[in-house]
């Protein structure tokens, strides 16, 4: 059983609004206290601020509302789609999943990081398979939408891999997937 400490203490009326409806989500004050104190522990322990983790699950609730920037949109707009791979969308979003630059990051943490915002959260394909031959690595992308969608996000996503060293050796393109195959420079 766990020691329970009796806390004796004053907080704002506001807090207080907020502390007792999230005591009828948790059932008591006491277990909603240890919750929001845990939460909080958590977060200072990972150096990481409330208002990025605020942001960053605004990012994966609203996700198709982040991707298109206004440079973006204007490329579109003017049928220059290639001029998106140059805002790097890729390699920012795996930064702010991480909470660290991609490059110090180990190949696992990337693809997982890669899976929570493309396949979980915008939902952009279906799954992410890696295969892993000797120092060749392929990662394949499962859609299902078309062959055009596959050309683009190939080079989308074969620029992330650049932007972080990695050699391509080859691209495949079918209908519902891509993959790309490259050593790993890390």
């Amino acid at each position: 059983m766990q020691k329970i400490t009796r806390l004796g203490t004053y907080i704002s009326k506001e807090s207080y609004g907020y502390l007792r409806e999230l005591s009828e989500i948790y059932g008591s004050q006491a277990k909603a206290m240890d919750t929001a104190i845990k939460l909080l522990y958590e977060i200072h322990k990972s150096q990481i601020g409330v208002k990025e983790v605020l942001s960053r699950e605004k990012i994966f609730r609203c996700f198709d509302c982040v991707i298109l920037t206004k440079n973006s949109f204007k490329y579109l707009i003017n049928k220059e789609p290639d001029r998106i791979l140059d805002e790097g969308y890729v390699y920012s979003m795996v930064k702010l999943t991480l909470g660290k630059d991609p490059r110090e990051a180990n190949f696992s943490e990337i693809i997982d990081a890669i899976r929570e915002i493309y396949v979980v959260g915008a939902k952009w394909f279906s799954d992410v398979i890696t295969n892993v031959n000797s120092n060749i690595l392929e990662l394949t992308f499962i859609h299902n939408l078309d062959k055009k969608y596959s050309e683009f996000m190939s080079k989308y996503f074969a620029d992330f891999l650049e932007n972080l060293r990695h050699t391509i050796s080859q691209i495949n393109i079918s209908e519902k997937s891509f993959s790309i195959e490259f050593k790993k420079n890390f």
